[in-house]
């Protein structure tokens, strides 16, 4: 009965790896209108040395009392201050677009749950209330 489980299972792997093989042979013949999407702009992640360069620029530019921290109001002027520049058409809302053209680049459906976390009232748009807000951790669906 041993001897026949692993026959039967070595066979299920063999033909699934064939199948998948003679798949993989099709698709490359002929390219798939998925391949000829064009690919999101996934940056890599940066060096410990640029996030530390970032984050001393930052702290140049909001430590407005220069004790090396950034406060309750310095983070809150930096949110504003994010905002507006993400705010392209100034309606006082970040679109999906807008709102993935101001942060990191990750693949879509990441970009998607991060714009939900924000907007907390659920109508499509990130007011600045919603943006300045302390986020508090929430489970995506």
């Amino acid at each position: 009965m041993k001897h026949l489980t692993t026959l039967v299972l070595s066979l299920s792997f063999a033909m699934g790896l064939s199948y998948s093989t003679l798949g993989f042979a099709e698709s490359a013949a002929q390219p798939s209108p998925k391949s000829e999407q064009v690919k999101p702009n996934i940056e890599k992640r940066p060096s410990r040395a640029e996030r530390k360069a970032k984050k001393k620029a930052m702290l140049e530019k909001y430590d407005t009392d220069k004790d090396g921290r950034l406060s309750r109001e310095e983070k809150k002027a930096m949110k504003v201050h994010r905002f507006s520049i993400g705010d392209v058409n100034k309606d006082g809302y970040l679109s999906p677009e807008e709102f993935r053209s101001m942060g990191k680049k990750h693949n879509p459906k990441r970009n998607a749950k991060i714009f939900k976390r924000f907007d907390k009232n659920k109508d499509g748009k990130i007011a600045k209330d919603e943006f300045i807000k302390k986020k508090k951790k929430q489970k995506i669906q």
